[in-house]
C-alpha cells in the first residue's frame, strides 16, 4: 500500500530513552527506534490512541523562543484532537515533561501543554471519535485566502475551509499532495 504521510511534531525532552520507557508503560509504542545522529538523540513513539511524536534532545540546544515565535512561514502551534483528552493529557505530561493546564474554550475544555509559562502545544476533545488521531501542525500565512486556493492550484486538498465557525475564520484544515494533513493559520491583522 501507499505509506503515509504526516507531519511529525518533535518535542525536546530531557532524556529521550526515558520517555520512551514511560512511553511504553503508559501504552504507547515505539514508531521509531531511538538513534543518534549529528545534532542529537530522537526517536519517535505513538500515543494509546495511536497519535506519533517525535522526541529529541538536541546537543546543540533548543531553538530560542524569541527568534521562533509565530510568524508566516513558520510552524505556530501544534494541537491533538483526542478521543480521550484526559489520558492523553497525562501521557503527553509523562512522556514530554510538559505541564497540562485546563481552560474553557468555546465548545469545551482545551488542554495548554506548558513549559513553565509558556505555551507549547494543545489538546482537545476531538469533534468526531471516527476520525483517525493525529498531531495538527499549523503553519502561519499573511494571505489564508491566497494560501488555500494554492493549495489547491499544486494539487492539494481543502479539508475544512475557512470559515467564521473555524476560529473565527482565521485557520483552514488542508492536506498536501501526498495527504498529509495540517492546518494553514493567518498570522497577524
Amino acid at each position: 500500500g501507499k505509506p503515509i504521510t504526516r507531519w511529525l511534531p518533535y518535542f525536546s525532552v530531557s532524556d529521550v530513552d526515558a520517555s520512551i520507557a514511560r512511553a511504553l508503560a503508559l501504552g504507547g509504542q515505539v514508531a521509531l527506534t531511538a538513534r543518534t545522529i549529528p545534532i542529537g538523540r530522537v526517536a519517535a513513539v505513538t500515543d494509546a490512541e495511536k497519535a506519533v511524536i517525535g522526541l529529541v534532545r538536541s546537543s546543540i540546544g533548543d531553538p530560542d523562543d524569541d527568534t521562533t515565535r509565530p510568524a508566516a512561514g513558520r510552524v505556530v502551534w501544534t494541537e491533538l484532537p483526542s478521543n480521550n483528552p484526559v489520558q492523553a493529557a497525562r501521557f503527553y505530561r509523562e512522556v514530554t515533561g510538559l505541564t497540562p493546564v485546563d481552560v474553557a474554550r468555546r465548545g469545551g475544555t482545551y488542554t495548554m501543554m506548558k513549559s513553565g509559562t509558556i505555551e507549547r502545544a494543545g489538546i482537545f476533545r476531538s469533534p468526531d471519535p471516527l476520525w483517525s488521531t493525529a498531531w495538527l501542525t499549523h503553519f502561519g500565512v499573511a494571505d489564508l485566502a491566497g494560501a488555500v486556493e494554492r493549495t489547491k492550484a499544486l494539487g492539494g486538498k481543502v479539508l475544512l475551509p475557512h470559515s467564521p465557525d473555524l476560529l473565527e475564520g482565521t485557520m483552514a484544515v488542508i492536506t498536501d499532495p501526498d495527504g498529509a494533513i495540517l492546518v494553514l493559520q493567518k498570522i497577524g491583522a
